[in-house]
């Protein structure tokens, strides 16, 4: 893993070094011109035995987009922050990448090199208003295109936080982030939902009750914390523009812990370092089916010196616990159903959870 960099020289050739047998992706980025975005102009294989590859590209002259940004009330807006983005798979949304610029103080704003016959959009952003998207683009090569991208004022939500008693609950913090049908599979634990969320923090005032404005319409993922209780998530809120800002209430529970040690199987001494997680078990058969507006729980910690690990921040139920890694021991990363390195059906308050693991040796 990593990446090698090189410059052309004045005759436009360049040499990478040091690379192995494989399958690379290889970035070209040039002033005015467009990057390769085709698989057989991006891709290079080093096959085995190779001493050296010779990979020519040949670069298409960029388009131009350019334009103004403007807020609610068609006023120019700077320092805007504007990006040009590939509308399809992941592997072409990385190669056109770095294609951005800032707003003047006239709210106008340029960007060359961007790759011709690909689906493209413009977006702006600015902390102070909502975050717009041009209608989707395909240029021409050498064409210019100019795109007037106008900020919205957002819509807003309120909510208040409490107790399991009733109590507010000062000082917790809301965090939210925008929700695409792309971010589904993102939300099934905390772990991969805390990517969605934006830097942006509020906090509850005296009485519990916050405020978030100029949020996207749509749907929205929310969290909230605070020391002491475990963290509350909602992935199935929508605002809509034109409408009353949607009352939540969050009601936060006391945070459990899950302790135990972690050891060798045979000498029992200490496994320093092992990194573990708990994470929250889907409801079996005669179950009640889960909260589907909740988000699973997952919190990870390490092992101290004599092999000891406390999770904390857990809701109440039951819990899968796992040991993740553990050098030179068997754990989920080198054999997940090994059945030393997972407990399943842990309740949230348990002590003595123990894991006795096997030396990697000793498995093999």
């Amino acid at each position: 893993e990593g990446e090698e960099t090189a410059l052309t020289a004045t005759d436009g050739s360049y040499r990478v070094e040091g690379l192995r047998e494989a399958n690379y992706e290889v970035w070209v980025q040039a002033p005015g011109y467009a990057p390769p975005t085709a698989d057989e102009e991006a891709r290079v294989e080093i096959p085995s035995g190779a001493v050296e590859v010779r990979h020519d590209f040949v670069l298409a002259r960029g388009a131009v987009v350019s334009g103004m940004v403007v807020d609610p009330q068609g006023a120019p807006v700077r320092g805007a922050h504007v990006e040009v983005h590939a509308r399809g798979n992941r592997s072409l949304r990385e190669r056109v990448q770095d294609l951005a610029a800032v707003t003047a103080p006239t709210g106008r704003w340029r960007i060359t090199g961007v790759p011709p016959r690909v689906e493209v959009v413009v977006r702006a952003q600015h902390d102070e208003w909502v975050r717009t998207e041009s209608a989707p683009l395909r240029l021409s090569p050498g064409q210019e295109q100019e795109v007037r991208l106008g900020l919205g004022a957002g819509v807003a939500l309120a909510g208040t936080v409490t107790d399991t008693s009733g109590r507010p609950v000062a000082e917790a913090r809301v965090r939210w982030g925008p929700v695409g049908t792309e971010s589904e599979r993102r939300m099934r634990d905390e772990f991969r939902a805390d990517q969605l969320l934006t830097s942006r923090v509020v906090r509850t005032d005296a009485t519990g009750a916050f405020r978030l404005e100029r949020l996207v319409p749509g749907r929205l993922l929310l969290k909230v914390e605070r020391e002491g209780y475990a963290d509350w998530y909602r992935k199935d809120l929508t605002v809509l523009a034109g409408a009353s800002p949607p009352d939540v209430q969050v009601e936060l529970v006391p945070a459990l812990t899950i302790a135990g040690r972690v050891l060798a199987a045979t000498t029992r001494r200490p496994i320093a370092e092992a990194w573990i997680y708990a994470r929250e078990e889907t409801p079996g058969e005669d179950e009640p089916l889960p909260d589907e507006g909740r988000v699973r729980s997952l919190v990870s910690t390490q092992t101290d010196a004599e092999g000891r690990y406390t999770l904390e921040g857990l809701a109440p139920g039951r819990h899968e616990v796992v040991v993740w890694l553990a050098l030179g021991y068997v754990a989920e990363t080198q054999d997940r159903r090994h059945e030393s390195v997972r407990r399943h059906d842990v309740e949230a308050g348990a002590k003595g959870v123990d894991f006795a693991l096997v030396r990697a040796a000793e498995a093999e």
